[in-house]
C-alpha cells in the first residue's frame, strides 16, 4: 500500500506529500505509523474536490454522502492524518474494537492528529464502520473522536484514486482478500522498479516538522 500511495501521491501535480513508515517520536521505533499526511488547506481542498467529483459520478444515499463530508471535516480539524493498514481490523467478520483501541493508544499521542484505520481485507458493502463514542480498554475509556474505521474504497475516494490509479489499488485489495501472496509480491516488485519513485520517510518528516515550526508538539 505504501509503495502505491507514494507512486500516486508524491507527484508534481499533487500539492502534498505522502510519508511512509514514519517514526513519530524518533529515534524510538515503537510508534512507526504506516502512512502520514500533513493536513493543510491544500490537502483539505484536494480532498473536498475529490469527494465532489465522486459524488458527481456515483449515485449515493444522502446518509453516505453526509458521512463522507463529515469525515473530511473531522480530518480538516487536525494537523496530521495518520494511516494504519491492517487485515486485523476485522475479527470473525466484525470490527476488531480491541485492536482499534490499541492503535489509538499507540499513535494518538501525537497531538492534534487524526487516525484512519483502514481494513485491508474489507468485504463489507459499506464504505466505513461507525465506531462507538468511546472504547473501554485496559481500564480506560478512549474517545474515538479522532479516529475512523474506513474501507480502502473510501480512502480511494478521499485521496482521489478513482481519478488517478484505482485499478492497482483494487487489484491489491482483491488479491489480499484472496490471500494470493504470489501475485501480491509481483505487484510490489513491479512498483519497486519504477524509476523516480519518490518515497518520503522519517527524515523528511522531521525536516518538514522543523520547517513548519510544528516540533513544539513532538517534544
Amino acid at each position: 500500500m505504501n509503495l502505491l500511495l507514494s507512486l500516486v501521491l508524491n507527484q508534481n501535480q499533487v500539492p502534498y506529500k505522502f510519508y511512509s513508515e514514519v517514526e513519530l517520536f524518533h529515534p524510538s521505533s515503537k510508534h512507526r505509523i504506516d502512512g502520514l499526511l500533513f493536513v493543510n488547506r491544500s490537502l483539505v481542498s484536494c480532498f473536498n474536490s475529490n469527494v465532489t467529483s465522486y459524488f458527481n459520478t456515483h449515485k449515493l444515499e444522502k446518509e453516505t454522502k453526509d458521512q463522507i463530508i463529515a469525515l473530511v471535516k473531522r480530518i480538516s480539524e487536525s494537523n496530521f492524518l495518520l494511516l494504519d493498514f491492517s487485515n486485523g481490523f476485522f475479527k470473525r467478520g466484525k470490527a476488531n474494537i480491541e485492536l482499534i483501541a490499541r492503535k489509538m493508544m499507540k499513535y494518538l499521542d501525537l497531538p492534534n492528529s487524526f487516525l484512519l484505520c483502514v481494513g485491508t481485507n474489507w468485504s463489507e458493502s459499506v464504505l466505513q464502520k461507525k465506531l462507538p463514542f468511546s472504547i473501554s480498554y485496559k481500564n480506560k475509556n478512549i474517545s474515538t473522536n479522532k479516529t475512523a474505521f474506513v474501507s480502502p474504497a473510501l480512502l480511494s475516494v478521499v485521496l482521489g484514486f478513482d481519478l488517478l490509479n484505482d485499478d492497482i489499488l483494487n487489484d491489491i485489495i482483491s488479491l489480499n482478500i484472496a490471500r494470493n501472496e504470489d501475485k501480491l509480491k509481483k505487484i510490489i516488485q513491479s512498483l519497486e522498479i519504477i524509476q523516480n519513485l519518490r518515497i518520503y520517510g522519517t527524515d523528511e518528516f522531521i525536516k518538514k516538522v522543523q520547517k513548519s515550526n510544528l516540533n513544539k508538539w513532538l517534544n
